[in-house]
């Protein structure tokens, strides 16, 4: 029992310090020696063995493709500050589909890290008025949507 309450004292220690969820900063410690965790670009979806580099941030990364697209449309910006700006009322429908596959992931990772979150501030005895209030719902809302976490 006590070796356990190490380890999770450590992927707490580790998820808080980098920022990521506590499921991620298990992947690191659950993962064989040697091995690199699987990881992929919360920008475009694309894993680790497909690009060169990929960058962590707190519970987010970016690959350098993504990286080099940015730098890119910085310098657009940079060389042509007094453009008019886009008239069109907003990205084309294929660029949209493209990003949502993304979006959705890093969707799914955000509620699950407030999941983990909303069932640590249960177990230290925090009220659901309390926590529903800091997520900007209601109640009974609060309840239905993390009462099993």
């Amino acid at each position: 029992m006590t070796a356990n309450k190490r380890f999770k004292r450590l992927v707490r220690a580790r998820a808080a310090k980098t920022g990521e969820s506590y499921t991620a900063a298990l992947r690191r410690f659950r993962a064989k020696p040697g091995d690199e965790p699987m990881l992929s670009c919360s920008f475009c979806g694309k894993p680790q063995t497909e690009v060169k580099k990929i960058i962590a941030g707190p519970g987010v990364y970016i690959c350098n493709v993504c990286v080099e697209l940015c730098d890119d449309i910085i310098a657009q910006v940079e060389q042509q500050p007094d453009a008019a700006p886009r008239t069109s009322s907003g990205p084309a429908p294929e660029r949209v589909l493209q990003s949502l596959p993304s979006r959705a992931n890093t969707l799914r990772s955000l509620e699950a890290d407030i999941a983990g979150k909303v069932g640590f501030l249960r177990r230290q005895g925090i009220g659901w008025d309390r926590i529903a209030g800091a997520l900007g719902m209601d109640e009974p809302e609060a309840v239905a949507k993390y009462a099993g976490q």
